[in-house]
């Protein structure tokens, strides 16, 4: 994961924030462990979401974001995302072009990890092709042994598994119907239906076999580089100085993927796809109150899937909390496919929240 060299890296000594632990210069887990555990514990598995009626997190209007002036740098923290996505993160300052923040947003921690297992799935997967092609390029006969074979295999499984592990009975019983469909198939295929299989899995090993290879050149061979926590900081900036951040979804794959920022009009779905909330944090360090932004990002083009749409719309899927930063709160009321999909702070209430020095 490569950060933008133009990015400086904030001096623990200057903000009294942090230290450089990390090879992205520093780490809010590692140097604020209840701060970056207050933001984490917002990020559920399945969305970012606030019940309003028990927390008290100002809404802000991330149009409105801003740099807050005087000696305040901009800091960036990785929290946590949930995408299969590999996005990329950006920001522009007054309108400017943007500049790249995080161009690879992958974790081996994150609850949609990218770890081995993902690669070792991939390949399993391309095995079970290539093996299909194999037996089907020697005879049917081939192919019709090894499906029973499988049927056999599958079927012991299944008498051995508990009836309590209905997941497991589950899957065995998925596998079997495959195994089934492709045994009923192959009794009435002719040869140009089994050529033409041929044909198709040749294809698909072809597209998946460069897909595993491109993967493999992501992050650490493949695996998501990111540390939960990892930041860097944009520095300080001239004069009043608005912030767009936005995304790149699936940047790191495909560098034309869809950018989405604050600014729903500029989205090319015309949709909100960024949620933005304000925290007050009392660091003891400097004795002084901080600005930090929680913000939450929805990769996926169009609207809600009960809508008609392919978005589950739950801005999880690039999870960041900024320091130094500030706006207006959020006057208008959302879309609806939005409303409930903001961020996961019910927990929060009023613990921690907008602390005051005279509160420490």
């Amino acid at each position: 994961m490569k950060l933008n060299p133009t990015l400086a890296l904030a001096a623990a000594t200057a903000t009294g924030l942090l230290s450089a632990t990390s090879a992205y210069g520093f780490n809010l887990k590692t140097d604020r462990q209840d701060l970056f555990d207050t933001f984490n514990s917002r990020v559920r598995q399945e969305s970012l979401r606030l019940d309003d009626a028990s927390a008290s997190m100002l809404q802000l209007d991330p149009e409105t974001l801003r740099w807050t002036g005087g000696a305040d740098s901009v800091d960036v923290f990785f929290i946590n995302e949930g995408a299969w996505y590999r996005n990329q993160l950006l920001f522009s300052a007054n309108g400017e072009d943007a500049q790249m923040i995080f161009d690879d947003i992958a974790s081996t921690e994150s609850i949609m990890n990218e770890d081995q297992a993902d690669l070792d799935r991939y390949q399993r997967e391309l095995d079970s092709l290539t093996k299909t092609r194999s037996d089907l390029e020697q005879s049917v006969a081939t192919r019709v042994a090894s499906l029973k074979a499988q049927k056999a295999q599958l079927e012991q499984n299944k008498a051995n598994t508990p009836s309590n592990q209905w997941w497991v009975l589950n899957r065995y019983n998925r596998d079997l119907d495959k195994v089934n469909e492709e045994l009923n198939w192959l009794a009435s295929a002719t040869e140009q239906d089994v050529a033409d299989k041929i044909t198709s899995l040749t294809n698909t090993i072809n597209w998946k076999t460069d897909f595993l290879n491109r993967e493999k050149t992501l992050g650490n061979n493949g695996l998501g580089a990111m540390s939960l926590g990892d930041g860097v900081s944009l520095g300080t900036f001239e004069g009043e100085t608005s912030l767009n951040f936005m995304i790149r979804a699936n940047g790191a794959r495909n560098p034309n993927g869809h950018i989405f920022g604050a600014q729903a009009a500029l989205n090319g779905d015309e949709l909100q796809h960024v949620i933005a909330y304000e925290y007050e944090y009392f660091n003891q360090l400097t004795n002084e109150n901080e600005n930090w932004v929680l913000m939450g990002f929805e990769d996926i083009w169009g609207v809600h899937k009960d809508e008609g749409g392919s978005s589950d719309r739950d801005f999880n899927d690039v999870v960041i909390a900024v320091r130094g930063v500030t706006g207006e709160a959020m006057v208008s009321v959302p879309e609806p496919s939005s409303t409930a999909a903001v961020l996961g702070l019910a927990a929060l209430g009023m613990t921690g929240l907008r602390k005051s020095k005279k509160e420490v």
